[in-house]
């Protein structure tokens, strides 16, 4: 620890965090096996086995490579202290960011990162109910394709690279060939027909077509309620700078 550096840890490392490369989603990883190291796809001359000594650039875009809003999201509500700080960032800030956003979106995001049962059930009653109104259909018929969207949703990790996007064959890695390089599980026709608990022969006589809607409906709230947790944070970032200046 630096000196100075003699707030609380979580907060030391959150500040650190946001002043390195993590969370960008240039950010790549050496699969040399035995080694690690962290390098910029775009070029830029920095490189390190410690991400957080990777100092952040202009070409910082958010993404899934390491910590990334989701994963404030998931400290905070794993977090015991919920105090409150006028000039940092804190648990009870992005608690609050999450309760202001789509309230599906916030289910969605409990259920999956944070193993939230009672969020999945309450995922699952809201994506039903707003896949019924967007469809025109019952609920029941609803629900059906809800159950198949919310197990894609929840278990999206290609089973052969584990969502790494690459294989090592031969000593050296490669795309991965089921997931195309995506990392994301790719899945049927028939997974989803069985998911749910439709008969797979009359599958593409509608229902694929309708359960994209449903897709299209899950994970745009998912992603909505991320980008507003983004927006309200930076509020809480700049609210210090804007006080000062008014003072």
């Amino acid at each position: 620890m630096r000196r100075g550096e003699y707030r609380d840890p979580a907060i030391v490392l959150e500040r650190r965090q946001e002043a390195s490369c993590a969370g960008c989603t240039h950010l790549e990883r050496d699969l040399t096996p035995g080694f690690r190291k962290f390098t910029c796809s775009k070029g830029i001359q920095k490189a390190s086995q410690d991400v957080l000594e990777m100092p952040k650039c202009r070409k910082f875009t958010e993404g899934r490579s390491a910590v990334g809003v989701k994963e404030k999201i998931v400290g905070a509500v794993q977090s015991s202290n919920l105090r409150w700080d006028a000039e940092y960032e804190r648990a009870i800030d992005r608690l609050t960011a999450l309760g202001m956003s789509d309230p599906l979106g916030s289910a969605l995001l409990r259920a999956k990162y944070c193993n939230d049962h009672e969020a999945g059930k309450r995922a699952l009653f809201l994506l039903t109910d707003k896949a019924a109104n967007r469809l025109g259909v019952m609920k029941t018929y609803a629900k059906k394709l809800a159950v198949a969207a919310l197990k894609e949703f929840m278990l999206d990790t290609c089973e052969k690279c584990r969502g790494t996007g690459s294989v090592m064959e031969g000593g050296h890695a490669v795309q991965c060939s089921k997931c195309g390089g995506t990392g994301a599980k790719q899945y049927t026709d028939t997974e989803r027909a069985l998911a749910a608990s439709m008969p797979v022969e009359s599958w593409a006589k509608g229902h694929d077509r309708k359960f994209e809607e449903v897709l299209i409906c899950m994970n745009g709230a998912a992603a909505a309620v991320i980008g507003r947790v983004r927006d309200l944070l930076k509020v809480v970032d700049d609210w210090p700078n804007s006080i000062s200046k008014n003072v």
